[in-house]
């Protein structure tokens, strides 16, 4: 099976858009497995274990998401109310570097909390 690669928001001020952000990433995990295909989603997978607020960690997750995405086959970039954080920014440069075919979903707020109710 084909992986994918999903690029969305992870890192917030507080702990309810942190949720949010999560559901979000796994609404669209659930998306490519129904799609017969492999979800990659290290912000999901990595912070398990990694300490998002320690700069070594952090570093070392990014990293390790970057590696991940070179391992893809395609990405999925998820964009909610235009926010891109800078972990996104980082991915978005790898895709370009890498001159990887993906596709891109763009919603607002709502249109997020609808999905993943």
């Amino acid at each position: 099976m084909d992986k994918v690669y999903i690029i969305s928001r992870y890192r917030t001020e507080n702990a309810e858009e942190l949720e949010f952000n999560k559901k979000v990433a796994r609404y669209f995990c659930r998306q490519i497995i129904d799609e017969n295909c492999v979800p990659v989603a290290p912000h999901l997978y990595y912070t398990q274990f990694l300490d998002e607020n320690d700069p070594t960690d952090r570093a070392a997750g990014l990293e390790l998401g970057l590696a991940d995405l070179r391992e893809s086959k395609e990405y999925l970039l998820v964009i909610v109310d235009g926010v891109i954080s800078d972990g996104m920014k980082g991915e978005i440069e790898e895709i370009g570097r890498l001159g990887m075919n993906g596709r891109i979903v763009a919603l607002t707020r709502q249109e997020a909390e609808d999905l993943i109710k």
